[in-house]
């Protein structure tokens, strides 16, 4: 298991929800809140596989959060 941290100040919590929802499908994504941040324990069959989902996940929600005009907003479901 890998275990990711998205700090709510520099990402968009609606750009990573829509990350969640596309990479999902690719492995097991247990989404937490803690005071700050967002966190994302990332579960797959193997650990290149796990990795892999990890680094496309976390540069899909910065992508997302760039796009979304490169400010961390309140919002998002987590």
């Amino acid at each position: 298991m890998i275990t990711l941290t998205f700090h709510k100040e520099l990402y968009d919590g609606f750009a990573l929800d829509e990350a969640l929802k596309v990479y999902e499908r690719f492995g097991t994504l247990e989404r937490a809140e803690e005071e700050g941040r967002w966190v994302i324990r990332v579960t797959a069959t193997s650990a290149p596989r796990e990795e892999r989902l990890a680094r496309e996940l976390s540069n899909y929600a910065l992508g997302l959060t760039i796009e979304r005009g490169g400010q961390a907003r309140k919002g998002g479901t987590l």
